[in-house]
């Protein structure tokens, strides 16, 4: 027994032990901080507390500006006034977020290669699959006033009330009528048939902090909550009693389910023009436990999923292959469908998740300027910004072809060597021209130049005859030689 006892503790041990050594290969700290914030003045420094492998600081302004800097493994991010994209700027509040780069094993790096899969792969697979490290990153904010950065850290104290107001005394507790004597004068009222409320047909001043709720207790310690809902189920009921043709519709602040076994969430609920209570429609839902800048709506209106500092109209940050979903389902009586929209470092996707997870339009990082480039009347340039015909495929600088709709009745793909202008100097061309017989045949001709414009070289008509040097082949092969003989 004893050596069972101890075989058992050497166990825990070792593995406390393994999960402390990898807490500390991951960078991660005990309480989740991965860096403190200091100064202020005319700089701000982050004092990174876990080991990485390097980072990016991003600042969003109060105007919707963006600033993004990258630091290198075992150095601090700092920011200064002397900076020059950081001169003159305006007194406000401003966003940051802190991303680490963690330091990986080649053993993590050989589990991150495999939870990265193939983005083809079919979508169980791929929920499957998880990342066998955590993210780390930090954001906050802080403000410049006066052409100084301030930053968190001092607490504000209890408000003495308006300028000019006579100093409060310190808040204390209430002295509040004992519960028992409280439960005696309900029970008094009711006997009498008499309502236990409070109607007050006047405005109502409270300087102190309210607590509504059945559990409210007598001393209760706000700290700086001016008004707290305690009980089982709080609700916030916005409940319109407005005239006829008014808007009348309530509203509900739900917080969590009331029956057992329901979600933690934060809700607002439509409520139409008669619910109350727990009826309505939940329109807008935050489930608890969700991470920090789940959604972000900045000061110059741009919205942030899981980031602090939105740089576009709509950003979208995640460790993993950030990516939209348009689901169309079938209760409209139309085929369900499901598509995908995706990005990480091997490629931007469109992904067809109800065929299979197919990938019908990739582009991989790196791609050229106007790899695909459509102009305004619909022409198709590939490496061709400006595209002169239905499709101009431009190789490098050389080599070059486009298809040219407009040579009457016909389609042909021309070989030229510039596409500046007019000065397309065409050394070929192949494709199909329409047969004066029938508008729906057509003859496959070659021509090619050595020093003009060019000339037809050959011929395949719609009866298969094949023609050299002459536009109107009558047999299988028909050849126009120099000396005008026809074989």
């Amino acid at each position: 027994m004893k050596h069972m006892k101890r075989a058992f503790t050497l166990g825990v041990f070792a593995a406390a032990l393994l999960a402390c050594l990898q807490t500390a290969a991951l960078g991660q700290t005990n309480d989740g901080n991965i860096a403190n914030m200091s100064g202020g003045g005319s700089g701000v420094r982050w004092d990174i507390l876990v080991s990485h492998a390097g980072g990016t600081l991003t600042i969003t302004f109060p105007d919707g500006r963006a600033i993004r800097k990258s630091f290198r493994a075992g150095a601090a991010p700092d920011i200064s006034l002397g900076e020059r994209q950081l001169e003159n700027l305006p007194d406000g509040v401003y966003s940051y977020e802190l991303t680490l780069s963690p330091v990986l094993s080649a053993a993590q790096r050989e589990a991150l290669a495999k939870a990265r899969g193939n983005d083809d792969d079919p979508e169980n697979e791929r929920m499957l699959r998880k990342r066998p490290v955590p993210t780390l990153n930090k954001s906050g904010s802080f403000a410049i006033l006066n052409g100084s950065f301030v930053i968190p850290g001092a607490v504000e104290g209890q408000s003495t009330g308006k300028t000019g107001a006579v100093p409060q005394t310190p808040r204390q507790a209430p002295t509040r009528a004992s519960a028992n004597t409280v439960t005696r004068l309900r029970n008094h009222r009711f006997s009498l048939g008499m309502p236990f409320d409070f109607v007050i047909a006047d405005d109502t001043i409270i300087q102190g902090s309210a607590c509504v709720g059945l559990d409210c207790v007598n001393g209760e310690v706000f700290g700086f909550d001016t008004i707290r809902l305690k009980e089982n189920n709080t609700r916030i009921q916005f409940d319109d009693t407005s005239a006829a043709g008014f808007p009348t519709n309530n509203w509900q602040i739900r917080a969590n389910s009331s029956a057992a076994g329901g979600a933690s969430f934060l809700a607002f609920v439509d409520q139409g023009s008669t619910g109350n209570s727990e009826t309505g429609t939940i329109v807008f839902e935050v489930d608890a436990g969700a991470p920090a800048n789940s959604l972000k709506v900045s000061s110059s209106g741009k919205v942030g999923i899981r980031t602090a500092t939105p740089v576009l109209d709509v950003h979208v940050n995640a460790s993993d292959t950030p990516a939209f979903r348009m689901e169309q389902n079938s209760s409209g009586g139309f085929t369900a469908q499901t598509w995908d929209i995706g990005a990480n470092e091997a490629n931007w996707f469109v992904r067809d998740v109800t065929g299979g997870s197919r990938l019908p339009l990739r582009i991989r990082p790196g791609a050229p300027t106007s790899s695909v480039d459509i102009s305004a009347a619909g022409n198709v340039g590939i490496g061709n910004t400006s595209p002169t015909d239905k499709l101009e495929v431009k190789d490098g600088s050389v080599a070059t072809y486009h298809a040219n709709s407009s040579v009457g009745a016909g389609f042909l793909i021309d070989f030229f060597t510039d596409t500046t202008g007019s000065n397309k100097n065409t050394i070929g061309n192949i494709g199909v021209v329409q047969s004066a017989a029938s508008v729906r045949s057509g003859d496959f001709v070659v021509n090619l130049s050595s020093a003009g414009a060019p000339t037809e070289k050959l011929r395949l008509n719609k009866d298969g005859n094949l023609g050299i040097g002459t536009n109107a082949p009558d047999q299988k092969l028909s050849v126009q030689h120099l000396v005008g003989c026809l074989l």
